[in-house]
Order: C-alpha cells, then structure tokens, then sequence
C-alpha cells in the first residue's frame, strides 16, 4: 500500500525528470550540471549548496529514473509506515550526506539520483530490522527480514561495484546516514 511522503517524493522525482526532459538531454553530463546535478567545483567553490538536494531529485536518464523509483516505491512505504511521515521525509532529504560522501571520493563527478536517498531509507530499514530483533518485535522483522535486507544492500552495493557510472560512496554515505537518522528519530521519540 501507497504512503503520502514516499509517493509525494516519487511524483516530484517523476515531474523533474518529464519537465527536464523538455528541455534537452537529461543522458547529458553539462547538461544535467547546468541543470543542478551534483558538482564540486559548483557546490564548494561557487557555493551552489543547493545543489545537494537539487542533485538528490535529477536523474541520467529514463532507465535511471525508472530503476531508482521502482525500489523506492518496494521499501519507502515500509519505512515510512514504520517512522511515520515527518521522520521518514527527514531521513529521505537527510541522506543528503550521501552526496557529501561523494564530494569527498570523487571530487571531479558530476552526480544526480535518488539512489544515495533509497540507501539511506535502506539503512532506516535496516536499523528498524535489527532494533527489533533485539526487543524481540517479530512483527515488522516478519515483513522483510534481516536477511533480505542485508542481501538487498548487499547486492545493490556489488552491482556498483562492478559497474561504471554507479556511486558507491553516495550509497554508502546514504546507507550510514540512513541508519544513523533512523536511530535519532527512535531515541528522540523514546524521550518525548
């Protein structure tokens, strides 16, 4: 079933790509960078820091956009309806990291996509998985496991891995940045 913040976030990712492909190339590298694609020299020497969430909503092509919004529609819902609303929105756009990650690794790529985001709802999920094995809450571990889920991340991980143009340290940086939100959101509603 659907969730508002994770179909709102599929839409935007949706219209962005339709109306920048009005527009031109969306394959194209200078393209896409002119167009708020993740750039180093753009983000830290212009200081275009927008471009850090701009880069999170753009994506190198139809296939890319299609790959990206088919697992984010599989897994965001779960997390969502697991969080809730406003801490999965903040764990989505807070994966922002990732492209810090990427800044740091390859300072001389242009990057656009969601993907480093859908890693760090990976990581939230991941977090949930084994937060609940250790309070033995078997119901939402029975939903997707902890084996399927490491073997999810795993196999993203290693297709990036041996492929080009994949950013692993965007997913990394989203999967760590995932995790580590998730588990501020748990601890801050434990306290209220």
């Amino acid at each position: 079933m659907l969730t508002p913040v994770n179909t709102m976030l599929v839409l935007i990712n949706v219209l962005v790509f339709v109306v920048l492909s009005f527009f031109g190339d969306t394959t194209n590298v200078e393209f896409m960078a002119t167009h708020g694609a993740m750039d180093w020299v753009d983000i830290v020497e212009k200081g275009q820091y927008y471009r850090l969430f701009t880069s999170m909503f753009l994506h190198f092509g139809a296939d890319h956009l299609l790959q990206n919004m088919l697992i984010l529609l599989l897994i965001g819902c779960r997390l969502e309806r697991i969080t809730g609303k406003l801490a999965y929105f903040i764990i989505y756009i807070g994966a922002v990291n990732s492209v810090i990650f990427t800044l740091g690794a390859s300072p001389n790529t242009v990057g656009a996509g969601a993907s480093g985001a859908i890693f760090g709802v990976m990581g939230g999920l991941l977090f949930c998985i084994l937060a609940d094995l250790i309070q033995k809450k078997r119901h939402r571990v029975e939903e997707i496991g902890l084996t399927g889920m490491i073997f999810m991340v795993c196999s993203a991980l290693s297709y990036g891995f041996f492929s080009n143009g994949v950013d692993n340290a965007a997913h990394i940086g989203g999967l760590i940045g995932g995790f580590l939100l998730t588990m501020l959101s748990r601890l801050l509603c434990k306290n209220r």
